[in-house]
């Protein structure tokens, strides 16, 4: 019986260096970030838009146990991240929360 493992490790490691890796790249930048607590629920979206959001610091802490949070982010993505009209972008928040934002309508 042939052991295919050499063969089928070797495709997935030129796969990883030929296509997936040079596809990866890490560009940041601090987005403005304000939350507003919400009291219960449910919180209509009008309701919610027109609440005083409040600026939150890296490590304050935004929700309670069991609470809700509304979430205002602000900002422009730099034109030197826009190099593909299909590229997708990513904004990762505290490490803890990430937002996709896909241009073109592409997921």
């Amino acid at each position: 019986m042939q052991d295919w493992r050499g063969r089928m490790l070797a495709r997935v490691e030129r796969v990883l260096r030929d296509d997936i890796r040079p596809s990866l790249y890490w560009l940041r930048d601090n987005v403005p970030l304000s939350a507003w607590e919400a009291p219960g629920e449910p919180v209509a979206v009008a309701v919610a838009l027109e609440k005083p959001y409040a600026t939150l610091g890296e490590g304050d802490a935004w929700v309670r146990a069991w609470g809700t949070t509304w979430f205002r982010l602000a900002g422009t993505v730099p034109a030197a991240w826009l190099v593909h009209d299909d590229e997708q972008l990513e904004l990762s928040i505290v490490q803890l929360v990430t937002l996709r934002i896909a241009r073109g309508g592409k997921r």
